[in-house]
């Protein structure tokens, strides 16, 4: 048996004490990182209008949220294209989910439960139906501004090179005091205003042009095809059905 001599053993000891203090720091260290990352963490979840973790089959993309209210009773006017929750449906689960409806005033989707509205977190990876109507998260350009929000999805052929959307809009109108004695107060008002169509192209999801100078613009190589397109079908820029076909021929060019 090999023997070491008594100053080289007390050497390894010291060593080995040194390492299993220095290991025993770096073990506190990532531990207190932890707890000083989950507290963050968990402060940031508490300011942002608190999620309740999912406990069933409708609420499994991770998290819901509460969805703060408007005082009805000062506001006239809805904040929904469509009242009513409707059979739905999110692509990327197979479970069953409860009957939604979309918010048009706070782009969001909607569902209740125990007679509470909460919506459903925003994912840019899953459409979501609702009654045949698919709304799809995702960025655009309005009047040369990047957005992000949910577009309803107009086209039938999800493949096809270019897609039209729409977006449904509610806007909130205040209050407006009686200036004289012979008026009335006018209440706060949420009303639907016109709906905005986008293009999905090579650059993006763009608004759809309104006019046809814009639209050759926006294609040039395929101007006098798009010109001659829309003389002959007598194409209307505020029609939607003639934008479904317009789409369509643009997406076989």
């Amino acid at each position: 048996m090999k023997t070491y001599p008594l100053k080289l053993l007390e050497n390894c000891y010291n060593g080995i004490s040194i390492f299993a203090e220095i290991f025993n720091e770096m073990k506190k260290s990532f531990v207190l990182s932890l707890l000083i990352a989950a507290f963050v963490n968990t402060a940031i979840i508490a300011q942002t209008n608190q999620p309740y973790t999912s406990t069933n089959n409708a609420t499994s993309t991770g998290y819901y949220f509460k969805t703060p209210q408007m005082d009805a009773n000062d506001v006239q006017g809805s904040m929904y294209i469509i009242d009513a929750f409707m059979p739905a449906k999110i692509e990327c689960l197979k479970e069953i989910v409860p009957p939604l409806r979309y918010n048009a005033y706070k782009d969001e989707i909607e569902f209740k439960k125990d007679n509470e509205l909460y919506y459903i977190v925003k994912t840019d990876s899953c459409d979501v139906t609702i009654d045949n109507r698919r709304y799809r998260h995702v960025y655009y350009q309005e009047n040369s501004e990047t957005t992000k929000g949910y577009l309803l999805v107009l086209s039938s052929d999800l493949k096809a090179k270019h897609l039209l959307f729409r977006k449904d809009k509610i806007r909130y109108n205040q209050p407006v005091l009686a200036s004289t004695s012979y008026q009335t107060d006018k209440p706060a008002s949420l009303t639907k205003e016109d709906p905005v169509y986008f293009l999905s192209t090579s650059l993006g999801i763009l608004q759809m042009p309104r006019k046809k100078k814009e639209l050759l613009t926006l294609f040039p190589e395929k101007a006098s095809q798009i010109e001659q397109f829309l003389k002959e079908k007598k194409i209307s820029f505020n029609d939607e059905n003639d934008l479904l076909l317009l789409t369509a021929f643009l997406s076989t060019l």
